[in-house]
């Protein structure tokens, strides 16, 4: 993995950070839950096709 460019991220005025994390079952079904509520909303800047993976890191 790669860490985000802080310097393009402060030429967005954005914040950029890298999170690593293990989900289980509980976890991704309250995640589902809250964005079904709009308690959040995610964010997809860009999307890959299966064979484009590797390019998305």
């Amino acid at each position: 993995m790669q860490l985000p460019s802080q310097a393009a991220a402060v030429a967005r005025r954005v914040r950029a950070a890298l999170v690593r994390t293990q989900s289980d079952t509980a976890t991704l079904t309250e995640l589902v839950r809250m964005i079904d509520a709009g308690e959040i909303l995610p964010l997809v800047g860009k999307t890959y096709t299966l064979n484009d993976t590797a390019r998305a890191w």
